[in-house]
């Protein structure tokens, strides 16, 4: 490990496939994220481990590359990143693009290219993440490369001079289980949340076992960013990586941070089956929806440690829920929370406020919804008009929003 003044920067540690092909010609790459903005519609506060770079590190390790790691995103500043580049001596900087962040991530950019400019620093910029997608004519002409979607072949091409494109977007992954193990032992000394509110084991470690989602909702740019078509990796990976975490970092519980844990209810099924048959002692979390799951799954997913279920409610109005072209109804919220209570797990509601077309007001339908179905934790969003939306498009063909802010978002209020 390669010792800073700044706490946010950790690596290199050896590959963790020792046997994967090595580059003839390693490199040294510093992957980072961006601060987030003093003023955010949207929380920033849950910081926990960042593990789409944490497989893009595996990637690049895996084939002898030298990876590393400054989290800008966790400590609130991108304070001593232009040092680093400089001391550090590396060859790529990553930028990992969202666009709540964007505004500053332009601002760390224009100084890196300023860097080179003045002949300070001569290395290569790369750009990935979700905002890359949505927002491609947005990216300064003087980054080098961007990638869009998933990163892990196409960084490892960049990375090695065999991209023949500026903008590369590779095919999806539909086999999951070839994807390295996410590295996360470069974050196991830095401060990310490491619990959950729901019960009181700790640490708790982030996974995500699927990517894509086929629903339509116009608020969401998963579709946009991810794709429309779920890929998951198999049941005995995802034990095999906790197996591994729970022997290598002592891990005592799962945040499940995808859009459907159980879109494949075979699969968590498949899953609950494997923790239960290898008594594997661990409690966790995940996010769905009302529609995915039956009675008989949820008594399952408690037998097998599940406490906690994070669901889009998002209206109890059911001309919004429509309006948003969620797919669900009222009613199936409420059973979804009748079944968690009985069942015991604690079930969460995520709700959107502030819509700003007349005659769907729906403040008071989702008060005496919640009211119903009584969730133990209630999260209130602000409506937002995210880049890559359907409701961002409406929204401004209607100009039903207040301001278009630094970071692309049109805002609803001030």
């Amino acid at each position: 490990m390669i010792n800073f003044p700044v706490t946010s920067f950790v690596g290199p540690y050896p590959s963790q496939s020792p046997s994967a092909q090595q580059a003839a010609d390693p490199k040294r790459i510093l992957l980072m994220t961006v601060a987030p903005p003093t003023d955010s519609p949207l929380s920033t506060s849950e910081k926990r481990y960042p593990l789409g770079l944490a497989f893009l590190v595996s990637a690049l390790r895996d084939r002898g590359h030298e990876v590393l790691l400054r989290d800008n995103y966790l400590f609130e500043t991108a304070e001593g990143s232009e040092r680093i580049v400089l001391e550090t001596e590396v060859d790529f900087v990553g930028l990992y693009l969202t666009t709540i962040c964007f505004g500053n991530a332009v601002r760390m950019l224009t100084a890196l290219e300023e860097m080179r400019h003045s002949g300070a620093w001569s290395g290569t910029l790369m750009v990935g993440g979700p905002h890359t997608s949505v927002c491609l004519e947005a990216i300064p002409d003087f980054v080098d490369y961007i990638v869009q979607g998933e990163g892990e072949e196409a960084i490892v091409q960049i990375v090695e001079g065999t991209a023949t494109e500026r903008v590369l977007q590779f095919k999806r992954s539909t086999g999951l289980d070839g994807l390295p193990r996410p590295a996360y032992d470069y974050f196991q000394e830095l401060p990310y949340l490491v619990d959950v509110p729901w019960f009181k084991r700790k640490p708790i470690f982030t996974m995500n076992t699927s990517r894509g989602c086929p629903y339509p909702c116009t608020f969401c740019s998963v579709g946009s960013i991810a794709g429309k078509r779920y890929f998951s990796f198999s049941p005995g990976r995802i034990v095999d990586d906790i197996r591994y975490l729970v022997e290598t970092f002592g891990m005592q519980g799962i945040y499940f941070r995808e859009d459907i844990f159980s879109l494949k209810q075979d699969r968590v099924h498949a899953i609950c089956d494997l923790l239960l048959t290898e008594s594997m002692d661990v409690l966790w979390v995940c996010e769905t929806r009302v529609d995915c799951l039956t009675d008989e799954l949820l008594k399952k997913m408690h037998a097998a440690g599940c406490r906690a279920i994070y669901f889009g409610v998002e209206s109890g109005n059911q001309e919004v829920l429509d309006f948003y072209k969620k797919g669900i109804t009222v009613e199936q919220i409420e059973w979804a929370f009748a079944a968690c209570h009985r069942i015991g797990i604690h079930p969460v509601a995520s709700c959107i406020t502030g819509v700003p077309y007349e005659g769907l007001d729906d403040d008071a339908s989702t008060e005496a919804l919640l009211e119903r179905i009584k969730p133990g934790t209630t999260w209130l969003n602000p409506m937002l008009g995210l880049p890559g939306t359907a409701l961002y498009d409406q929204l401004d063909k209607d100009n039903a929003y207040k301001y278009r802010d630094e970071n692309g978002l049109l805002r609803i209020t001030s």
